[in-house]
């Protein structure tokens, strides 16, 4: 594993990112014609944190936004492989690899932040932990990770295999009917968080932590690795909103077709199925596809999904 600070010669406003790669992952970025573009923002701000009951921090819109709206651009504090490459002695049980795989992604964890600008590992270390028993270091990581694509070299398709975790778009709390989406740019090393719908001023920015095209049962089950319940508005309406989603219309996308694009990403917690969803018309994605196999453990235990409009 190479321990990396991509961009570290940046301004001491500009966030730096650690990264825990495997070789060539790098080199997949550094390749990139005119890497690192400059971030693109909105020219007004358009969030701010903010205390929600029973949820915790989350972010809250501080203007009107239209849907498509970019509403803030972000590196990653830290990004690490979902998989951690360690031995596998013979009659180790499934749960000891585990365990020995999450060993390992502390101990490089621990490298990074150490590594990182004091007020970048401060930001990490004030995030959420729904992971407890993990420990505070994992368990932030397995808690606020968003999928991060691209990145495995002659690796193909939509499979992620690494976990980012963000400052600010960590901070989004879930709805199944979220209001954001984020796309991550390669060439600027940034996730995008757009508004998929109209978004009126003091509203909760939200986003899909899981498959919101699954009846609300599912949901629920998948939900308990964060350790809360969903009390959105589908989620009270749970039959209703269920039929509604099974409905043809549900699986039209909103979105003007200059940002049909957005990637609905969910959180790369190790609760999720293990399976990779990839849209083929337009909606919420019904089409699996299997995921490349590599060695070592996946110390999440499961894979996230993600979900992309499309033409």
């Amino acid at each position: 594993m190479r321990h990396t600070s991509l961009l570290s010669n940046r301004p001491a406003d500009e966030p730096v990112s650690h990264c825990i790669f495997y070789p060539g992952s790098k080199e997949v970025l550094t390749e990139l014609p005119g890497f690192p573009q400059p971030l693109m923002h909105p020219a007004t701000p358009t969030f701010r944190v903010a205390t929600f009951p029973g949820k915790g921090m989350g972010l809250v819109s501080t203007r009107a936004l239209k849907m498509g709206d970019l509403i803030l651009t972000e590196r990653p504090l830290i990004a690490a492989p979902q998989a951690m490459p360690i031995y596998r002695p013979k009659n180790c049980t499934d749960q000891e690899h585990l365990q020995r795989g999450l060993a390992e992604l502390e101990r490089h964890l621990m490298i990074a932040l150490q590594r990182m600008r004091p007020a970048s590992t401060a930001a990490y270390l004030a995030l959420a932990n729904s992971c407890k028993k993990e420990g505070l270091i994992v368990g932030i990581f397995l808690t606020n990770g968003l999928e991060l694509a691209g990145l495995w070299p002659g690796v193909q398709g939509v499979g992620g295999n690494y976990s980012a975790v963000c400052k600010d778009i960590s901070r989004l709390n879930h709805s199944c009917s979220p209001n954001t989406s984020t796309s991550f740019d390669l060439a600027s090393l940034s996730y995008r968080l757009y508004a998929v719908r109209d978004i009126v001023a003091g509203e909760e920015l939200t986003y899909q932590y899981t498959n919101v095209e699954v009846p609300a049962s599912e949901r629920r089950q998948v939900l308990k690795g964060y350790d809360f319940v969903c009390a959105c508005a589908a989620c009270k309406d749970a039959p209703a909103s269920d039929v509604r989603r099974y409905h043809p219309s549900f699986r039209r996308s909103p979105l003007p077709r200059a940002h049909r694009n957005i990637v609905f990403r969910r959180r790369s917690c190790r609760q999720m199925p293990r399976t990779h969803c990839a849209d083929r018309g337009g909606g919420f994605g019904t089409h699996h596809i299997a995921r490349q196999s590599h060695s070592g453990v996946d110390v999440r235990a499961h894979l996230p999904l993600r979900c992309q409009r499309s033409e």
